[in-house]
Order: C-alpha cells, then structure tokens, then sequence
C-alpha cells in the first residue's frame, strides 16, 4: 500500500507539470498565425520542459530522503537524551544506596567496637557456651529419664491395682469356698469324709500348679487353632457358594450369548467377513488421507498461480504505463491521453473503495460462519458425549437385567425343586392311603376290594408303629448321650467359673455354643427346653458376675477420687511454702540493705560526699527499684498461678460431678437393662412352659389318632395328620425363633457389659490425666519463674547497650538532615535545568514543524533551491544547537556528582 501511494504522488505531480505544459501550449496555440520554426522551438520547450520536470523530481527525492534523514536523526538525539536522563536517575538511585550502606557500616562500626569495650574474651565465652550445652544436654537427659520413669510409675501402678483387685476376688470367693465346706462339714459325716478328699484334692492341685499353667497354654493354642479352622471353613463355605452362583452365572451368560450369536448371524447372513471389512475400512481410510493430502496440494498450487498471475498482470500494467508515457512525451497528443489517465486512476480508486468494503463485508461473513461453525462444533461434541453416556447407561441395564434373569432362573429351579418334593410326598402318601373302589362294580366286588386296602393299610400302620418303636428307642438313647452331656457342661461350667478372671467370656461362650451345636444331632423339643434353661441360669450368673465388677470399679473410683484429693491438697501446701520463702527471701534482702546502709554510715562519721559516692547511690537506688519492680512482678505471677490453680480445681469439680452423673446414669441404665432381661426371661420362660404343654397336648392328640387310625383310616383322620404336621412344623418354628431371641439377648449383655467396663477405664485415664497436668503446669511455672529471673539480667544490660546505641543515633540523625538538605538544593537546580531544555526542545520540534509546512507549501519551481538551501542552513544550525544542549545536559551532572563528593 505504501509503495502504491508513493506512486500515485508522483504520478499527481506529474500531472500537475504536464497541465502547466498544455496550458502554455493552448496560449501558443491560440496564436493560429505562428510558423513551422515556431512550432519546433514549441516542441523544443517541451522537451526542454520534461527534462526540467525529471530534474525536479530527482531533487525532490533527494531533499525527501534529506527530511527522512534529519528526522531520524531527532529521533536518535531524543533516545539519547532519554538514556541519559535514565542514566542519571540511576546513578542518583545508586548513590543514595551507597550513602545508606554507608551509614549502615559506621552504625555496625559503633556498635561493633560498644560490644568490643563491654565483651569477654573468646575463651571464656567458649568455655560458658560449651558449660550451657552441656548442662542443657543433661537437663533434657534427665527430663526423659522422669518422663519413662513416671511412665513406667503408671504403668506398674495401674497393673498393681489390676492384681490388688484381682487378689481381693479370688481371696472372696476361697472364703466362700471356705464357708461352703464348714457347712458341709457340719451338716453329717459323710460330708467330714468329703471335706477331707476335698483337702487331698486342693494339695494334689497345688502340686499340679505347673501342669495346669502348661495345660492352660495347650489350650489355648487349641482354641485358637479350632477358631482359624472354624473361620477357614466358613471361608471355604463362601467361595463354595460364590462359585456356585458364578457357575450358575456362566451358564446364563453362555445361553444368552449363544441366544445373540444366533440373532446375530440371522441378522448378518450374507454380509462379509470381519476381515475383509477391516480391509476395506483401512483402505478406504488411506484413500481418503490421500484424496485430503491431494486436495490441499492442488490448493496450494492453485494460491501460487493465481499470485504469479497477479504479478504477471502487474508487471503487464506497468509496462503499458510506461510505454504510454513514452508515447505521451512523443506524440503531441499528450493531455488527451492524460485526461484519460485521470479518468481511469478515479475509475480504479472507486473500485478499489468498492473492493475494500466487499472485502470488510466478507471479513465480518467470514468471522460469524467461523463462530457458527465453533458453535456447531461444541454442540456436535457435547452430543457425542450423550451418546457415549447413554451407551454406557444402557450397558450398566443390560448387566443388570442379566443379573436379574440369572437370578430369576435360580428361584424357578428353586420352586422346581419344592414343587417335585411336594409333587412325591402328595404320591407316597396317596399310594399310602390307597383310592375309594369304582361305584359302578357290584357290592360283594367292592367290599373284597374294600377289604384288601383295609389289610395293606393295617400292615403299613404295623410297620409305623415297628418304626416308631424303634425312634422311640433311638430317643431314649439320645436322652442319655444329652444327660451325660449336661452333666460334662456343668464341670465345665465350674471350671469356667474358676477360671473365669483369667479367661474372656466371649471366647468360652463361642465354645460352648459351638460344642452344643456339634452335639445337637436330633433336635428335639424336651432338648431344646433344656437347654434354654439353662442358658437362663448361666445369663441370671453372669448377670451377678458383671454387678459384682461394677461394684470394684466403683470401689477403685473412689480411691482415685481420694488420692487426687490429696494430691491436690499437697499442691497446696507446696505453694504455701513457696510463697513463704519468697517473703522471706525478700525480707533478708531488705535487712541486708539496710544492715550495708547502717555500716556505711557508721563508717563515714565525717560526711565528705563526692562523685563516687553519689553514683554509688544512684546504682543502689537503682537496684532498690529494680528489685521492686522484679518482686511486683513475681507476684503478679503467682497471683496469676493462684487464679489458675482455683480454675483447675473448680475444673476437676466439675469434670468429678460429671464422672457422678456419667456413674448414676449407667447404674440407672444397668438396672433397667437388668429389669427388661429379667422380664424378658420371665417371658421366655412363660413361652416354655406354654410350649410344653401344646407338646404335651399334641402328644396326647397324636396317641389319640393313632388309636383312631388303628381303628379305622377315614377322610376326617387324614385332615387330623395333615392339621397335626402343620402345628409341628409351627412349634418347631418357635422354638427356633426362641433360641434365636436367646442367643442374641447373651451378645446384647455382653456388649452392655463390655460397654461399662470401657467406661470405667476411660473414667480412670480421664482422673490420672488431670493429676499429670497438674504437675507439668506446677513444673512449667517455675521453670517461668526461673526463664524470668535470668530474663530480667538480661533486659538490665540491653538497657544500657540500647543507651549507648540511642546516642550514637542522635548524632548520625543529625549529619543525615544536613547532608539531605544539600542534596535537595542541588535536586531542584537540575529540575530547573531541565524543564529549561525541555522547553527548547518544544520550540525546536515546532520550528522543525513550520519547515516543514512550508516545503510542503511552496510548489514554485523557480524558488525551490533557494528554499532547499536556506533549510538546510537552518537544519545544521538546529543540529549544532542540539548538539550543544546535549552536551550541556551531560556535563552538568557530572559536575554535580563532583561538587557533592567534594562537600
């Protein structure tokens, strides 16, 4: 654009010399009179003419690049002066850095040669410092020493409680024991005999003492071995079930693959392999790439002819321009042609405005089919992603619809499996009780038939009541096994009994519950009331057992109350003897004061005070106050420590009254947790009896429809067997559900009781913590009493270096202001300064403006050298002026950074 614009300029003042030219040629026309010599000196003058314009032009190039290079380099000296302006504020910045290091290193100076006239030498620093590592080094030695020491304290503290209690228990119940045996003993003779085998058995016992430890150990590595094998075949069990179900899985999800490989090549019969597909697919891919590598390839090309065309009709253009203009020049009919010319070139500006407006217009289409196309886009992406979602979504249903079939499946081959048993039962007992004979036969034929079915179900009935007889026997046998059972779990239960501190419950119930399970081979319903009853007994013992221990963790309770009383009353007593001292202390530094004061002044009967002994009163004085001030303070602090203690006492008040409600809450909670269990077995047991006698009553109901059924078998005996099975099957359904009920009533006590015991160990943590922060808070303040001490020693000597360092302060304060006065008088000199070269910078930009207007306003050939000339004159008066400015502007802070380093 730019190289155009320079040509239509020079083309205009082309045509501004070329309408002078033919204006002079129509005043010569007009005079129609004139001469062939006339006419070739006309044509002279315009050749002579033409060679002026083209030495003007070349002149006016010249003093163009003249005017381009004058501005340059104004643009250069304005950069220059810019760098030196930038330069000199840095040196300034520099300077005062270096003035405030400067500073800095005489304050350090000062400071440095105080601590020089007031320090110690290097070797008995050395020596003090190594003396304070050590005694730190031991102080922290000792203090972790305290800490395990304590800890171990506690902890064999707590284990001696442990065996105090435990010790107590077993001295009750030997007593017991004890008391047992006298009553025995005291009742007959026999029992004397018994208490005598007693005796003998207690010391074979205690020479057993060992074996039983190693027995003990034995088992209960047992138990532990039975507990892994118990968990391992559960663990079997599951994985025995999960690949059950994962079979059961597989096959499912193989009959529905097989279902859809069916549909599937239904669907595709006909269609081409995967293979081949692939095939395609991949070249058809590469074909497109191919097709797109050739399409941009062709659009590149395209893009090139179509600017080697575009420069092609360029050159073209330019030169027909010129062949017409040397045409112009030749031919007399030269302002014709140029009238054309200018036509054309306002034709082509009007198209050229033209295309720039299509062209912006095209820009603004281009720019909103781009954000269509970008929405478009977005839209397309986000609804892909909702595609993918749903696919996924549909997926996650298809699984669980499979899931779901598979499941179904499983309870259709349930209900199979119940519909063929009951489908067998339904035939065994139709072929059991026989059909009715057909009506239609004659009497006589249906009686004999009537009496073979009456005969085969008599000897069916025989052969029950065989089979019966022989259940019966196997029950009585079963009774025994379950009595000799019960009479093994009672031994065991004494032994639990004894042993039971020493062993958790949960483990022994575990057992037991598990010994009784292998044992139970033929559940029945006198078995299972037994053995309900006696779950009752042992809940109802344990029951004791767990108030007995509630009872010694109360006992213990109130001898950590008692212990933290005294501790607390020791604290005390210890403070009241720190004060004491503290007066004390106070009251022997007074009386030696005024003893030192008493001897000074029986020592000087003849007053003659000077300098020295004023200072020394001052000192002294100063020591009074200082000592005052240090004895205000210490008793700030116990005051402090005072408050602090009646906070943590009125803390521990409180914290013990909550320990109080925490304590009558569970007893209030174990008393109604006792009451609901013993309803809840007054319920169980009510439930018992009222099933022993429903079983009684069936009993009696089935002896009875055996004899009717020994009698004759009818319709009304079979609804009585039918009735008689379902109330079987509901009593049976009872007692499971009462066992249950049991079961979980044992783990819902133990959970309870477990629960109060964690309770009341966390009640004790809860009271030895208070006691040990107690004591560190007691060992925190006199190590502040102590940190304070030595930290009033050392405030005393900052005190006196902070003096020194105050006055020293003073006098560089001083010599700073001075210094920065003069500086800010030399400051405003050079703002002056420069707001005065600044101004002639204005006025020289606007001189420079006004040469140039008026070049550009001059168009006279005539006056031109003269004017080119008298500018150029000015243009090197202006440089040197310039140039004299900068040197002035350099030179000025040079001498400034002098003046001030001299001063």
């Amino acid at each position: 654009m730019e190289s155009i614009n320079k040509e239509l300029e020079i083309t205009k003042e082309k045509l501004y010399t070329i309408e002078q030219a033919w204006e002079q040629e129509t005043k010569l026309g007009n005079e129609s009179n004139m001469d062939k010599a006339k006419k070739s000196i006309t044509n002279s003058e315009i050749l002579s003419i033409s060679k002026k314009i083209t030495m003007l032009e070349m002149k006016e190039l010249n003093e163009r690049q003249r005017a381009e290079h004058s501005q340059k380099m104004y643009e250069h000296v304005r950069t220059s002066l810019k760098q030196m302006e930038e330069r000199n504020f840095e040196l300034e910045t520099k300077f005062a850095e270096l003035t405030k290091i400067n500073l800095e290193a005489q304050k350090v100076e000062q400071m440095l040669r105080d601590e020089l006239a007031d320090s110690v030498s290097k070797t008995v620093s050395d020596a003090d410092r190594q003396r304070i590592l050590e005694l730190e080094k031991s102080e922290m030695e000792l203090k972790v020493e305290v800490s395990k020491l304590r800890e171990i304290s506690d902890i064999a503290k707590s284990q001696v409680e442990i065996l105090n209690a435990q010790q107590q228990s077993r001295e009750k119940e030997v007593e017991s024991v004890r008391m047992q045996l006298l009553d025995y003993q005291a009742q007959s003779d026999e029992k004397a005999l018994i208490a005598k085998l007693h005796q003998h058995i207690v010391s074979l016992q205690i020479s057993e003492a060992t074996a039983l430890g190693k027995l003990e150990s034995v088992t209960s590595k047992l138990q532990k071995t039975e507990a892994c094998n118990l968990r391992l075949e559960q663990k079997l069990d599951e994985k025995e079930q999960a690949l059950y179900y994962a079979r059961l899985e597989g096959r499912n999800r193989a009959k529905h693959l097989r279902q859809t490989i069916q549909s599937l090549r239904r669907q595709f019969s006909g269609a081409l392999p995967l293979a081949q597909q692939e095939k395609f697919s991949k070249t058809m891919i590469q074909l497109q790439n191919d097709k797109l590598k050739i399409m941009q390839e062709m659009k590149n090309s395209q893009q090139e002819q179509r600017n080697m065309e575009n420069k092609t009709m360029e050159m073209e253009l330019k030169l027909k321009g010129l062949e017409e203009l040397i045409s112009t020049l030749k031919d007399a009919r030269g302002a014709q042609k140029v009238i054309n010319w200018h036509m054309k070139i306002e034709e082509l500006r009007l198209q050229e405005l033209k295309l720039n407006r299509e062209l912006v217009k095209d820009k603004e289409e281009i720019k909103y089919l781009n954000n269509i196309i970008s929405e478009y886009e977005n839209t397309i992406s986000s609804l892909e992603e909702e595609i993918v979602q749903q696919n996924k979504f549909h997926e996650e249903r298809q699984m669980a619809w499979d899931q779901r079939e598979v499941e179904l499946e499983r309870q259709l081959d349930v209900f199979d499996h119940q519909q063929n048993e009951i489908l067998k039962a339904a035939q065994k007992f139709e072929e059991a009780t026989g059909s009715m004979p057909d009506p239609s036969l004659p009497l006589p034929n249906q009686l004999e038939i009537a009496l073979r079915k009456i005969k085969e179900n008599v000897r069916i009935i025989l052969e029950t009541r065989a089979t019966c007889k022989s259940l019966e026997e196997k029950l009585k046998e079963k009774e025994s096994a379950l009595r000799l059972a019960e009479q093994n779990i009672l031994s065991r239960d004494q032994v639990i009994n004894e042993l039971r501190l020493r062993l958790p419950a949960t483990a022994e119930r575990e057992k037991l519950i598990a010994e009784l399970g292998r044992r139970e081979i033929e559940p029945k319903s006198h078995h299972t009331l037994k053995i309900a009853q006696q779950t009752i007994a042992n809940m109802q013992a344990r029951l004791n057992q767990k108030e007995e221990v509630l009872k010694k963790y109360q006992h213990l309770l109130e001898k950590a109350r008692e212990e933290q009383r005294e501790i607390v009353k020791k604290h005390e007593e210890d403070l009241h003897i720190l004060h004491h001292k503290l007066e004390l202390q106070s009251d022997s530094s007074l009386s030696k004061f005024k003893q030192t004061a008493w001897d000074l002044i029986k020592q000087s009967p003849t007053p003659v005070p000077t300098n020295k002994h004023f200072i020394r009163l001052a000192e002294m004085e100063q020591t009074v106050a200082e000592q005052d001030d240090s004895l205000s303070s210490l008793l700030i602090k116990l005051k402090k420590v005072s408050q602090d203690l009646e906070r943590q006492k009125e803390i521990t008040e409180l914290k013990i009254k909550e320990f109080e409600n925490i304590k009558l809450r569970l007893q209030e909670d174990h008393a109604d947790e006792v009451k609901k269990v013993k309803a809840e077995v007054e319920d169980l047991r009510c439930l018992l009896a009222h099933s022993q006698k429903e079983s009684q009553s069936l009993k009696s109901e089935l002896q009875a429809q055996k004899e009717a059924n020994s009698r004759a078998p009818t319709t009304t005996m079979r609804n009585l067997v039918e009735r008689l099975k379902s109330q079987l099957a509901l009593k049976e359904k009872q007692q499971k559900a009462l066992s249950r009920a049991l079961l979980e009533l044992r783990a819902e006590m133990t959970a309870a009781a477990e629960e109060r015991i964690i309770s009341a160990t966390s009640q004790k943590e809860a009271n030895l913590n208070v006691q040990q922060i107690i004591d560190r808070h007691t060992k925190e303040l006199k190590t502040q009493i102590e940190d304070l001490s030595e930290s009033l020693l050392k405030l005393r000597e900052a005190l006196k270096t902070s003096k020194n360092r105050e006055n020293s302060l003073t006098d560089n304060l001083n010599d700073l202001t001075n210094e920065l006065q003069k500086k800010q008088k030399a400051y405003n000199k050079i703002l002056r300064e420069k707001d005065a070269i600044d101004q002639e910078n204005d006025e020289l930009k606007r001189q420079i403006k006004r040469l140039t207007s008026g070049l550009q306003g001059k168009h006279l050939i005539d006056n031109k050298q003269s004017l080119i000339e008298e500018l150029q004159k000015k243009i090197k008066k202006l440089e040197s002026q310039l140039e004299r400015k900068v040197d002035e502007a350099e030179i000025k802070p040079v001498k400034e950074k002098v003046c001030e380093e001299t001063y």
